[in-house]
């Protein structure tokens, strides 16, 4: 007995070396409870290592409990929906694995309807513990919807409002404003009023009554700078002065120069335009006979010797200010 004591003493009769208990989990067992002990003890373990030396490591053999994804699914759904959603996110392969995996399960289950009673009755599980746990709503369930008409009561202050027509020949022409531009014309206040039509007697006094019917109510605007005149305004007060929109009015600009350029010559050739007034506006097929007609004129010798415009034709360059820049106007001076 003696001589075992002697052999576990130090050569200098110390006393035996207890050897120190090396902290550590117990041994690792296979049942899942026992790894899920050791990480609740971990902290513990952890604060005795700090104690004891600065630096320690732990190795333990961790074993988890096979239906540790269930539990997290059931308490914990919306972290791992989470964690899922971040992963697919970050690392696009995995992203695309999970979702073709997802379809082609899918498609094999709607095919052949194997194993589709046990994952549906899986999915009410998991939608019943959505519900009682994380409380998210259902999902809406789309009926389709019945129109019903409701009838609307208007007051009179919630009538809905409607665009005022502009009332025709509401702006009147006035005699004194024929007068001051030309003192011999035909047109008169009323004839305005009147539509252009073929073979009319009057019709060139139609179409100059309404040229300064609207030039009567159009030039103030035009002529005032702080007054916008768009060509909305222009249209309506077409409309109201002489009772057709500008357009009409506008396609017989060229013939109405022709009056204002030489009046004789335009009266002379009238008469032979009688019963078909209607084809000489832009559009018609003797619009290229007026236009004629003017340029010839610009190589008589009445025209040569005027020193300046007459008055009418200052008066047709105040409502068309662009026509200077047309071709018709240009040939005057070639």
């Amino acid at each position: 007995m003696s001589s075992k004591k002697s052999a576990k003493t130090s050569a200098f009769d110390a006393k035996p070396v207890k050897k120190k208990k090396e902290l550590g989990l117990p041994p690792a067992k296979t049942s899942s409870a026992t790894a899920l002990d050791q990480f609740r003890g971990l902290e513990k373990i952890v604060q005795q290592q700090k104690k004891s030396s600065p630096v320690r490591t732990l190795k333990a053999h961790v074993v988890l409990e096979p239906h540790l994804l269930d539990k997290i699914k059931k308490h914990h759904p919306k972290w791992l929906i989470g964690r899922v959603v971040d992963a697919m996110i970050e690392d696009e392969t995995f992203g695309r694995k999970i979702q073709s995996s997802y379809e082609t399960r899918k498609k094999m289950l709607k095919r052949y309807s194997f194993g589709k009673d046990i994952i549906d009755s899986a999915a009410e599980k998991v939608e019943e513990s959505f519900l009682a746990n994380d409380t998210i709503a259902p999902k809406p369930v789309f009926e389709p919807k019945v129109k019903v008409e409701k009838k609307v009561t208007h007051t009179a202050e919630d009538k809905p409002k409607v665009k005022e027509k502009v009332k025709k020949n509401h702006l009147k022409l006035t005699l004194g404003f024929i007068k001051s531009w030309a003192s011999k014309s035909k047109a008169k206040p009323g004839l305005e009023e009147l539509r252009l039509t073929k073979g009319h007697p009057n019709f060139i006094a139609i179409l100059e009554s309404k040229f300064f019917a609207f030039a009567e109510h159009a030039l103030p605007l035009m002529n005032d700078e702080e007054t916008p005149f768009s060509v909305k305004q222009r249209n309506q007060v077409c409309v109201a002065a002489a009772g057709c929109a500008y357009d009409t009015l506008v396609d017989y600009r060229d013939l109405f120069y022709f009056r204002c350029l030489a009046p004789a010559a335009h009266e002379k050739k009238m008469k032979t335009w009688k019963g078909r007034e209607t084809s000489l506006k832009r559009t018609g097929s003797l619009h290229g006979k007026v236009k004629e007609e003017i340029t010839n004129f610009y190589g008589t010798q009445a025209f040569k010797k005027r020193r300046k415009d007459l008055k009418m034709e200052e008066f047709f360059h105040q409502l068309f200010r662009h026509f200077k820049s047309s071709p018709l106007y240009i040939a005057r001076n070639q």
